[in-house]
C-alpha cells in the first residue's frame, strides 16, 4: 500500500513540476515573442497586404475570364439568331433568358 501511495505521489510531483516549468518557460518566451512581433510589424504587414492583394487580383481575373467567356457565348448565340431570315422578339428573349446566363445581368434595348 505504501508503495502504491509513493508511486501516486511521484506522478503528482512530476505533473506539478512539469506545469511549473511550463509556466516559467511561457513567462520567459512571451516577452521575446512580443518584441519580435513589434520589430517585424512592418514586414508582416507588407506580407499580409501583398497576400491580400494577390488573392483579390486572382478573384478579379477569374471573374473577368468568366465574363469574357459568357460574352463570346452570347455573341455566338445572337449571331446564329440574327443570321435567320426572320427575327422575332420572343426568340431574342429566349436567348437572353437562357439558364446559362442566369447569373449575369443582360439587358435588351430596342432601337424603335
Amino acid at each position: 500500500m505504501a508503495a502504491a501511495l509513493l508511486k501516486n505521489n511521484k506522478v503528482y510531483i512530476l505533473i506539478i513540476s512539469f506545469l511549473v516549468l511550463l509556466f516559467i518557460a511561457s513567462a520567459v518566451i512571451s516577452p521575446i515573442l512580443i518584441k519580435y512581433t513589434e520589430q517585424n510589424w512592418e514586414k508582416n504587414l507588407i506580407d499580409k497586404t501583398d497576400a491580400l492583394e494577390n488573392s483579390v487580383n486572382e478573384a478579379i481575373d477569374k471573374k473577368y475570364g468568366q465574363l469574357i467567356e459568357v460574352d463570346h457565348k452570347l455573341k455566338n448565340d445572337l449571331m446564329v439568331f440574327v443570321n435567320k431570315d426572320s427575327i422575332d422578339r420572343k426568340g431574342l428573349f429566349n436567348i437572353v433568358l437562357d439558364q446559362k446566363y442566369k447569373n449575369y445581368n443582360l439587358q435588351l434595348f430596342s432601337s424603335d
